[in-house]
C-alpha cells in the first residue's frame, strides 16, 4: 500500500478507533473492577464495624471499661477470648511477636480502634491512636464515615462510626482494610488488558487492511477505467452489480463516459467537417485564382490581336482591301471576346444560383436538329444520328439545351480525325431521356477524366485556342444539364473514342 493512500488512512483510522474503544473499555473495566473490589472491602469493614460497635455499646453501657484514671482492664474482658477480644497478656505477647517479625503495620490494620471524643483509646486492645482524626471528629458529631485515606504511607479504606448508649455517644469505633489487594488485582487486570490489546490491534489492523482492500475494490476499478479512458477509446464501461453507493457511482460514471464519447464523436465529426470545409474553401480559392488567371489570359489574346492589327493599320498606309482585312481580324477578335465574356457570365450566374433558365417543355428533336445546324460547318459529313420522335419532349430551356449539344458536337469534332465518325442517339428510360454523343477519336486518358468539367482545363495544355478552345465548353454543359435537372457523364478509352451521356427529365 502506498504511503498516504486512502487504504492506508482507512486502515489507520480503523486501528485508531479500535484502540480508542479498547482504551475506553479498559478504563471502564478498571473503574468497575476497582469499584466492586472496594465495595466488597467496604462490606467486610461494615461487618467488622458493626460487630465492634455492638460489643462496645454492650460493654461501655455497663461501665466495664471505665475507671477513674481512664482506661483500665476489667475481668469480664479477660474472659471473652472466644467472643473476639483477646486476653491482655496473650495480646501483648502477640504484639511483641508481630513487632519482632516486622509486621506491626499489618497487625495494626487488623486491630480495631475504640476512642473517646478526644481520641484516647478506651480499650486496651485498640490501636494507640485514631486512623484518621478528621474522621474521628466527624463521627464524634454523629456522622457515619466511609473514606479512603493514607495510613503510614499505605492506602487503606476507613470505616468510622459512633457507638451509642441510651442515645449518647460513648465511643468512636474505627476499622480499616488495606487497599493493596485491590491495587494488586487492578494492576494485574491492567497488565492483562495491555497484553491482550497489542495482538488485538495487530489483528484489527490486518483485518481492516483486508476489508478495506475488498471495500475499495470498486474504487480501484474506477481508477483503472479512468486511466484507460483516452481520446481514442471512450468505450470503457464499469461493471454494474448490487445496489450500494458504488453501484450508483458506477452508473453515473458510465453515463458520464457515454456523454463524453458522444461529445467526442460530435467533436470529431465537427473537426472533419471543418477540415472538409477548409479543403473545399482552399480548392474553391485555387479554382477562383486559376479561373481569374485563365480568363485574363484568354481575354488578353484576342485583345492583343485586335490591338496589334489596329496599331499596324494606323501606322502604315494601305489599300482599302488591307484595311478591310484588318477590320475583319478586329471583328473576329471582338466576337471571340464576346463569346468568352458570355460564357464567363453564364458560369458566374450558375455559381451564384442565378442561372437565367426558362424551364419549359422542349422538343428534343428540334433541339438536336438546331444544334447540328449550328455545328454543321465543323461536323461536315462525319455525323451519323437517328432523329428522335417528334413527340419526345424534355423539361428545360430550349436555347440552353441547344448550346449544350452544340458544345458537345464541336468538342467531339476537335478530338475526331477527318476519317472518324460522330453519332448522336436518344432513348427513353422511364421518366428520363438519355442522349449519347459518341465519337471515334483518339480518346481521353483516365487521369484527365475527373478534370474535364473544370474551367479552362485542356487535356493537352500545348493546344492553342484555335485547336482546342478555351476549356469552358464542358463546364457550361455541366451547368446547363444540372440546371435542367439532368446529369452529364463522360466515358472514354484511349484509341477507341469518347462517349458523352446526357440525361434529362421527361416533360
Amino acid at each position: 500500500m502506498r504511503r498516504g493512500s486512502v487504504r492506508v488512512r482507512l486502515t489507520l483510522w480503523n486501528v485508531a478507533v479500535v484502540a480508542l474503544v479498547l482504551v475506553g473499555f479498559s478504563v471502564t473495566l478498571h473503574y468497575l473492577a476497582r469499584l466492586n473490589l472496594t465495595r466488597s472491602l467496604d462490606q467486610q469493614l461494615d461487618r467488622r464495624l458493626n460487630w465492634e460497635r455492638g460489643i462496645a455499646e454492650s460493654l461501655l453501657s455497663h461501665g466495664s471499661l471505665r475507671g477513674k484514671k481512664g482506661v483500665k482492664e476489667s475481668k469480664p474482658l479477660k474472659q471473652r477470648g472466644k467472643s473476639g477480644l483477646l486476653e491482655a497478656p496473650k495480646a501483648a505477647a502477640t504484639k511483641s511477636a508481630l513487632v519482632a517479625s516486622g509486621t506491626q503495620l499489618e497487625e495494626e490494620l487488623q486491630r480495631p480502634g475504640w476512642f473517646d471524643k478526644t481520641g484516647r483509646p478506651v480499650n486496651p486492645l485498640s490501636v494507640p491512636q485514631p486512623f484518621s482524626r478528621a474522621a474521628l471528629a466527624r463521627s464524634a458529631a454523629g456522622d457515619d464515615v466511609r473514606e479512603t485515606i493514607v495510613y503510614r504511607g499505605r492506602p487503606v479504606r476507613l470505616r468510622s462510626a459512633p457507638a451509642r448508649s441510651q442515645g449518647a455517644i460513648v465511643a468512636i469505633i474505627q476499622v480499616v482494610g488495606s487497599l493493596e489487594g485491590v491495587e494488586t488485582m487492578t494492576r494485574g487486570l491492567d497488565h492483562l488488558l495491555l497484553i491482550l490489546a497489542l495482538p488485538a490491534l495487530v489483528a484489527v489492523g490486518l483485518a481492516g487492511a483486508f476489508l478495506t482492500r475488498r471495500g475499495l475494490e470498486p474504487v480501484r476499478q474506477f481508477s483503472d477505467a479512468t486511466a484507460e479512458l483516452g481520446t481514442k477509446d471512450l468505450s470503457r464501461r464499469l461493471p454494474v452489480s448490487g445496489g450500494d453507493e458504488f453501484t450508483e457511482l458506477a452508473l453515473r460514471f458510465n453515463s458520464m463516459a457515454e456523454r463524453l464519447e458522444a461529445a467526442f464523436a460530435s467533436l470529431q465529426a465537427t473537426n472533419r467537417s471543418l477540415e472538409e470545409t477548409n479543403r473545399a474553401l482552399q480548392a474553391a480559392y485555387e479554382r477562383q485564382r486559376r479561373f481569374t488567371a485563365d480568363a485574363s489570359h484568354e481575354l488578353r489574346t484576342p485583345l492583343a490581336e485586335a490591338k496589334t492589327t489596329t496599331s499596324v493599320s494606323l501606322c502604315t498606309e494601305g489599300t482599302a482591301e488591307e484595311y478591310r482585312d484588318a477590320l475583319r481580324v478586329v471583328d473576329r477578335s471582338l466576337d471571340s471576346m464576346g463569346r468568352l465574356i458570355q460564357d464567363l457570365l453564364l458560369l458566374a450566374r450558375s455559381d451564384a444560383g442565378q442561372f437565367d433558365l426558362r424551364t419549359a417543355s422542349s422538343e428534343l428533336r428540334w433541339v438536336l436538329e438546331r444544334a447540328t445546324e449550328l455545328a454543321a460547318k465543323e461536323l461536315g459529313d462525319r455525323l451519323d444520328w437517328a432523329k428522335p420522335a417528334a413527340s419526345l419532349v424534355v423539361r428545360g430551356d430550349a436555347e440552353h439545351l441547344v448550346r449544350l449539344f452544340r458544345n458537345l458536337l464541336e468538342n467531339a469534332v476537335r478530338h475526331t480525325p477527318e476519317d472518324g465518325r460522330i453519332s448522336v442517339e436518344a432513348r427513353t428510360e422511364g421518366d428520363r431521356v438519355t442522349v449519347e454523343v459518341v465519337d471515334t477519336g483518339l480518346g481521353i486518358a483516365p487521369e484527365h477524366l475527373p478534370h474535364l468539367g473544370e474551367r479552362f482545363y485542356r487535356v493537352d495544355p500545348s493546344r492553342t485556342r484555335s485547336q482546342g478552345g478555351v476549356g469552358l465548353g464542358l463546364s457550361i454543359c455541366h451547368s446547363i444539364a444540372a440546371a435542367c435537372g439532368g446529369d452529364l457523364e463522360i466515358e472514354s478509352q484511349m484509341g477507341r473514342g469518347t462517349t458523352v451521356r446526357v440525361t434529362l427529365p421527361v416533360a
